[in-house]
């Protein structure tokens, strides 16, 4: 199976499984058309844990992702973890981080309102470009390299 279909689907299932959040959440956050941060219809009475969520899902699951991939290719130490930190906002720009060994192996920095797709295959070609960033960046740090 390719990393595309794979990172889709791990996405999916991180949300619908690891969450308890449907089968819907997958199609109605990322890949439907709202005006906001999130559709209507997910808002809870917290929308900035809403708005962490929606970039949660996307890059804990790529990044968990990575991480199995590096221990298949016996790459990564029991105590490696990167860890994702998520900095909200509904008015402005939302930031997301992950810090692997105390080096930054990815940031983003957009609005919510922004982070979805029109299709499933557009929405793959962005989960790929994070998959081969934090993948290449993590795999520096392993080398005693710094990230890009």
């Amino acid at each position: 199976m390719e990393t595309q279909e794979r990172l889709v689907d791990r996405v999916r299932d991180h949300a619908r499984i690891e969450y308890r959040l449907g089968d819907d959440y997958f199609k109605d956050v990322y890949l439907s058309e709202y005006e906001g941060c999130v559709p209507d219809n997910r808002i809870s009475e917290d929308l900035l844990k809403d708005i962490e969520d929606k970039f949660y899902h996307i890059v804990g699951a790529v990044r968990d992702l990575v991480e199995e991939d590096l221990d298949k290719e016996g790459k990564r130490g029991e105590r490696d973890f990167a860890e994702v930190y998520i900095n909200t906002s509904y008015e402005d720009c939302s930031s997301v981080l992950v810090i692997f060994r105390k080096h930054l192996v990815y940031g983003e920095h957009t609005k919510a309102w922004h982070y979805q797709w029109q299709t499933e295959a557009e929405m793959e070609e962005y989960l790929q470009e994070v998959y081969q960033t934090l993948k290449s960046n993590i795999e520096a740090v392993l080398n005693g390299r710094d990230p890009e």
